[in-house]
């Protein structure tokens, strides 16, 4: 079974958008930036501040180059530096994995049919994994992970991907392209960021052979070991690969530039658009501004958004626990709700808004009701965890939020051409 006591770390899922595809396509097409070297490409990488990568694997790796943490596959042959190794990975796997059996590890750890992949450092093992590799004729040759541990100072130094990338490459030099390990709970999120899939590639006739250690509420976990990948250098590798995409990103858009803010005089609502630094050149229509902003259509927005206010507050039922700002309506919750609601808003300073003239399209009054409806749940839901236990005003106040969303807002976005008549927010 394999067990892991290393720290979760946050799954980092990219979104892959139009413009990332763009790029990929451009890369794909004239090779651009590939005459920019390695070094030239992570410093540019490192030049912009929102787009860091942390190397997960870096502060091992650069141990690792400084002779200071070593590796070393070892099987029970009897020697004296082979039985001090295996012994203290024992000892760590016990203290990592104190409801598993002392016996039952050291018998794994020492069977002469099982190998284990140690990590040293300042002449002491930090952790490592033991495994099992199945290369019999006519099969399949693939390797069962058993243990795989860290010592708990080590948990966030980066140790842990590069034990399991070691571990890959040795797999990689000597034949076996699939890893299997059983899983459990508190292991499947280490595992899946090292590669692992709860979807077996592999027939079951390759694997399921009555050797493999299963243990109750445990997940069978695959990884396919690609030939084609260096993986004591894959953060590197990939690291290259993002600072080509940011750069070709910022060769065809100008996204990544920050121009500095604006300042407005006491009261000034308005500002010449077109002096803003940067709008035109994002494509800013000023034409089509001009025409949003011309008197006539003002007032034509200005009765359209003062008309759904109006009926909003019409509907007291739902709307009065909303007219006011909720400090003014129950101050003795003042203090919390501002601590857990940046941006408070209500009826009265909409209505306020809309006189002074700050929405100049109804997409920006609906953007605060939405807002002040976000905010009575998201205070309500916090309510909810500290009490422990449902109030029937609060869920008659939470439903009544969800009853203007639908009947007026929604209704007002499918008016706009927003949303479609049959989706609902």
């Amino acid at each position: 079974m394999s067990r892991t006591s290393l720290k979760r770390e946050r799954d980092e899922k990219p979104d892959v958008s139009e413009d990332s595809k763009r790029v990929k396509m451009e890369l794909e097409e004239n090779g651009s930036s590939s005459e920019v070297s390695e070094a030239q490409l992570l410093d540019y990488l490192e030049s912009w501040p929102s787009s860091p990568v942390r190397i997960r694997d870096g502060k091992a790796r650069d141990e690792e180059d400084a002779g200071v943490l070593k590796w070393t596959v070892i099987s029970n042959d009897g020697s004296r530096e082979s039985l001090k190794l295996l012994s203290q990975l024992k000892n760590v796997i016990s203290i990592q994995l104190p409801k598993m059996p002392k016996v039952y590890i050291a018998r794994l750890v020492f069977d002469f049919g099982h190998r284990s992949l140690i990590a040293v450092k300042d002449s002491q093992v930090i952790g490592g994994i033991t495994f099992r590799p199945f290369l019999k004729e006519g099969m399949t040759p693939f390797i069962e992970v058993v243990f795989c541990v860290i010592t708990k100072p080590e948990q966030r130094g980066g140790y842990g991907s590069r034990l399991m990338n070691q571990l890959k490459a040795w797999s990689q030099q000597n034949k076996f392209m699939h890893l299997l390990t059983y899983a459990d709970d508190t292991a499947i999120g280490y595992f899946q960021r090292q590669g692992f899939s709860c979807e077996i590639g592999m027939e079951t006739t390759e694997w399921d052979i009555g050797f493999l250690k299963y243990y109750d509420s445990a997940t069978l976990m695959h990884c396919r070991i690609d030939t084609s990948i260096d993986y004591l250098n894959i953060t590197h590798s990939l690291r290259l690969q993002r600072a080509r995409y940011v750069k070709k990103l910022h060769e065809l858009c100008s996204q990544h530039i920050v121009h500095p803010g604006i300042t407005l005089a006491p009261g000034q609502v308005h500002h010449d658009m077109s002096k803003i630094p940067g709008l035109l050149e994002c494509g800013w229509d000023t034409e089509n501004y001009d025409k949003l902003t011309s008197k006539m259509n003002q007032a034509q927005i200005t009765e359209e958004n003062r008309r759904l206010l109006d009926t909003i507050k019409a509907d007291t039922a739902l709307s009065e626990a909303f007219k006011l700002p909720v400090i003014e309506l129950h101050p003795e919750l003042a203090a919390l709700y501002l601590l857990r609601i940046s941006d408070p808003i209500d009826l009265r300073t909409i209505s306020e808004k809309l006189d002074a003239g700050h929405y100049i399209t109804p997409e920006m009054m609906l953007a605060d009701l939405h807002r002040m409806l976000e905010n009575c749940k998201k205070f309500l839901k916090s309510l909810f965890v500290d009490n422990k236990q449902k109030n029937v005003e609060k869920d008659q106040l939470y439903e009544s939020a969800n009853m203007i969303n639908t009947r007026y807002l929604t209704k007002r976005k499918q008016e706009l051409g927003l949303v479609l008549n049959s989706q609902h927010d």
